[in-house]
């Protein structure tokens, strides 16, 4: 997985038994920690069944990126949109 940013959705590629996530679930990541020679993830799980919220630090090798778009690139892409849209009303 390359290097990714927070509020990027990943999915699980493996079994990870102690936080009872399994290959395939999806999350965000909330934090990344930068330790001698690796990053670690926070990712937080959102359950569909109504279980709580899972947060677990995991490897790149754990994750497979789904979206990566920058938070802020969306909020300047509305900003424009708007502005865009504004001139085309005048």
């Amino acid at each position: 997985m390359p290097f990714t940013h927070i509020n990027a959705v990943v999915r699980l590629k493996v079994d990870v038994p102690q936080y009872r996530l399994c290959r395939g679930d999806e999350g965000v990541i909330v934090s990344v920690w930068l330790l001698p020679g690796d990053f670690r993830f926070q990712v937080e799980f959102h359950r569909s069944n109504g279980s709580p919220t899972v947060c677990a630090q995991l490897c790149a090798e754990q994750l497979e990126v789904i979206n990566s778009k920058s938070p802020w690139m969306a909020l300047e892409y509305s900003q424009n949109e708007w502005v865009s849209n504004k001139t085309r009303r005048q």
